[in-house]
């Protein structure tokens, strides 16, 4: 008898207990159930690359518009767009007929000078005959006067050769390519106004961009690039010619990494890019990718893991532990150095390993030491 009802305690005592393995057990789950969800990602021990971007229209280094100096209307535009020209060719005439009819006019009337001077000696002769010496003065003055109306009829009609001579044809410079016509045969164009542009090939082409100071830092005078021209995807050779301040301000516009609004303005750099080859004609879009090492090397993580409070940077990890009836996992504020950084990623020198779990999102707001769920 007393067998049986020791027997009957320990099935009991057994059944209790495994009852009770299975409440807790249920109630782990069912706890597990409520705890925030989070997402984790592995930092990646790699170097730190700083990408240089950017894209510009390709110009020539020296291009000059050539304008109508004297305002006469185009006779004939000699050449077209995209001709290639040598130094000294002849672009535009010009219709000199006005300033030519103007040199006949000069001319007629220095032939009238001509016969008057004689009437003018012929006075002066019979005066100093008869002696009158009022008359002679008179004749003197009225050959001076002569001499002087000559010199400026002479000097007009010189002036108005020499100015057909040089603003009757638009000549080319340099030797070029005319990439802009804006007159045609029979127009007017205002004095000063442009009528084709020519771009000396030989002096190269440029394009520009602007690039984040951090960025631009990474750049050296004279540093050989690969540009690519965006239509034909053709890679070319630039040099860099000019790295200098830009005006223009770029602010990040978003969030830092403790939660604050950016409100910062970052300054930029204007980088000029020289190409040198004979296939661009100007006009081509060009773009550039450029990276560039980081000298300090560490594990690496994307910038908007970081996050910041009045003790400095840190980063949420999952930590664990271990027990018989299962684990438990733990976000864990964790105090990180930082190093060098590219637009989009950080170097962590300290404070991290390559198997932790960064907390990259949550399904509720965590703090140190709450307990969490992986997804």
């Amino acid at each position: 008898m007393k067998k049986a009802q020791q027997k009957a305690i320990t099935i009991i005592a057994a059944i209790f207990l495994i009852m009770m393995l299975v409440l807790t057990l249920l109630s782990n789950t069912i706890q597990t159930a409520l705890l925030p969800k989070v997402v984790t990602e592995a930092p990646v021990s790699k170097p730190l690359v700083h990408a240089i971007e950017g894209r510009g229209m390709i110009e020539p280094k020296k291009k000059r518009e050539l304008m109508n100096e004297s305002g006469w209307p185009i006779q004939k535009v000699h050449v077209k767009k995209d001709e290639v020209v040598k130094k000294g060719q002849t672009l535009v005439t010009f219709d000199s007929t006005a300033q030519a009819q103007q040199i006949e006019e000069l001319e007629l009337l220095l032939k009238k000078q001509d016969l008057n001077r004689i009437a003018i000696k012929e006075q002066y002769v019979e005066a100093q005959r008869s002696g009158d010496v009022e008359a002679v003065r008179k004749a003197k003055r009225a050959l001076e006067s002569d001499d002087l109306d000559r010199m400026g009829i002479e000097r007009k009609i010189g002036q108005q050769k020499e100015d057909i001579k040089k603003k009757g044809v638009l000549t080319a410079p340099y030797d070029g390519r005319v990439t802009e016509v804006l007159a045609e045969d029979g127009a007017s164009i205002a004095m000063g106004q442009p009528i084709l542009t020519l771009v000396n090939p030989s002096e190269g082409f440029q394009f520009s961009f602007t690039a984040a100071d951090h960025a631009a830092s990474f750049l050296q005078l004279h540093e050989k690039v690969k540009v690519e021209l965006a239509t034909s995807k053709e890679q070319l050779e630039g040099t860099v010619d000019e790295i200098t301040q830009s005006s223009q301000k770029s602010g990040n516009g978003g969030i830092m990494p403790g939660g604050e609004a950016d409100t910062s303005a970052s300054s930029e750099k204007k980088i000029v890019i020289t190409l040198r080859d004979a296939k661009l004609k100007g006009g081509e879009e060009a773009l550039v990718h450029i990276e560039k090492q980081a000298e300090q090397q560490g594990i690496v993580i994307r910038k908007e893991l970081l996050k910041k409070d009045g003790n400095g940077s840190y980063v949420y990890v999952v930590g664990e532990k271990r027990s018989p009836l299962g684990n438990t996992y733990l976000a864990e504020k964790r105090a990180v150095k930082t190093g060098d950084e590219s637009e989009e990623e950080i170097i962590i020198l300290d404070g991290l390993y390559p198997n932790d779990k960064i907390i990259v999102e949550s399904s509720d707001p965590l703090q140190d030491g709450n307990r969490v769920r992986l997804d």
